[in-house]
């Protein structure tokens, strides 16, 4: 065989092996475990209540085995994660089990959460759907996995996403009129309830007029009270309150609420003549920034403007006038004699 021919035969070898090599599927590693991303955001200011995020999950079916049958086949196990205000992103390992025949195998996991009802947390409620496919390959049995979302032909896994919200109110007093006094302060009370349902025990914040340190509020039994005195310009602020929380403002004239149609009576005779809100609903959302202004007038149109005294120099200019009139008559009535 001449020179040429044989490299021309190796060649096509070479190219034949590739070609072959290409065309071979590549054998998948065998799976051991599949993870799934948690993430945990936040809207608004506060502190973020941990959570922890656990599966519980169940045998849904199998086909192509040999020896197992219906539900009866090995469990998946599953670790959960815990994410809180420093943590943002966690991740939930799912094991998966030795079988000992080719088939496929179908999971239904559930969310469980340790406290699953936090006011203003937003939880992902979807389930997870685990399909493990066993083959036999020349290395012995070896194991895909797929996990969807939401539905067996859900999307494939994507992050588990928590999301907790806040919101701010913000309550403002404002003093009108000419007896109006901009430095007298009026009682306030901010009445705060929870949402029906929902776990309300983290510890949340304020500020009043005249010191920049954050007073704290403690719900107890899903209800707070937060109070203060305002002046002219003054403002009570609540910075992270759940979303979901409801809250009611009253002005107080001693123990009672003023009433806010315009004529409520306030104290030391000012009137609550305007209350301007910005949310009719009066619940907090995610990221609000709630406001309520409360107006009190004090005015006076029947002012002693001091009459007498302001014609004083008009009636002595008349009065002198009068003096020099008399004078001069009876200086005339005298020459007239003579």
């Amino acid at each position: 065989m001449n020179a040429k021919l044989t490299k021309g035969l190796a060649a096509a070898a070479i190219s034949a092996a590739m070609m072959l090599g290409a065309a071979a599927p590549a054998l998948a590693e065998d799976a051991a475990t599949a993870t799934v991303n948690v993430t945990y955001t936040q809207e608004g200011m506060g502190t973020r209540p941990s959570e922890t995020l656990n599966y519980i999950s169940v045998n849904k079916s199998v086909e192509g085995s040999s020896k197992y049958s219906e539900t009866e086949f090995p469990t998946l196990e599953v670790t959960g994660a815990t994410v809180d205000s420093k943590t943002t992103s966690g991740e939930v390992t799912i094991k998966l089990p030795t079988y000992e025949t080719v088939g496929i195998y179908k999971y239904e996991l559930t969310p469980s959460y340790t406290v699953s009802n936090d006011a203003g947390v937003t939880y992902d409620d979807q389930k997870l759907y685990v399909t493990v496919t066993v083959q036999q390959t020349e290395n012995g049995l070896e194991r895909t996995v797929v996990v969807h979302r939401g539905s067996e032909d859900g999307d494939k896994t994507g992050d588990i996403a928590l999301k907790y919200s806040t919101g701010k109110l913000t309550v403002t007093k404002k003093i009108t009129g000419n007896l109006g006094d901009t430095n007298k302060k009026f009682d306030f009370k901010v009445e705060l309830t929870g949402p029906e349902g929902k776990a309300i025990n983290g510890t949340y914040h304020y500020t009043v007029p005249g010191s920049t340190e954050e007073k704290t509020i403690t719900f107890k039994d899903g209800t707070a009270t937060v109070t203060g005195s305002l002046a002219n310009a003054d403002s009570i602020v609540i910075t992270d309150l759940p979303a979901g929380v409801t809250y009611d403002v009253s002005e107080l004239n001693g123990e009672d609420a003023v009433a806010e149609d315009g004529t409520g009576k306030a104290a030391d005779g000012y009137t609550l003549t305007n209350v301007e809100k910005s949310d009719k609903t009066e619940t907090i959302a995610a990221n609000d920034k709630d406001t309520e202004t409360y107006t009190n007038d004090k005015s006076e149109t029947n002012i002693d403007t001091g009459v007498l005294l302001n014609n004083a120099p008009y009636i002595a200019i008349l009065g002198g006038a009068a003096v020099v009139a008399i004078y001069f008559v009876n200086k005339r009535r005298h020459s007239d004699m003579d």
